[in-house]
């Protein structure tokens, strides 16, 4: 029997740095080129559900320090602007370091 084959999803643990000390959030870091595509596209309905595609699980907080709702649970609308800039930059670097092959 033929085992059958699979696209490999690769993930990596992220730890955030300086003013994120202590924030971790685990990214697929290779996408389709459809899920860049939506996240790229500047369409909000079409960019929450690659940003949920791509950021797997998090330790995220909001102000009151309660843990936000996991990406997949609608926790992409409660980021701030500033706190998503800084987790779309580090997968970005991810995506880039991520070994050919």
């Amino acid at each position: 029997m033929t085992k059958k084959r699979r696209l490999p999803v690769k993930t990596r643990p992220i730890h955030m740095t300086d003013e994120w000390d202590g924030w971790n959030f685990t990214a697929r870091i290779n996408p389709t080129m459809g899920t860049l595509a939506d996240l790229q596209g500047g369409d909000f309905d079409r960019m929450i559900p690659a940003l949920e595609a791509m950021i797997i699980d998090w330790d995220f907080v909001d102000e009151a320090g309660n843990d936000l709702p996991q990406p997949q649970e609608g926790g992409i609308k409660h980021l701030t602007v500033d706190l998503l800039n800084v987790v779309t930059a580090l997968i970005s670097e991810k995506i880039i370091e991520t070994p050919k092959g």
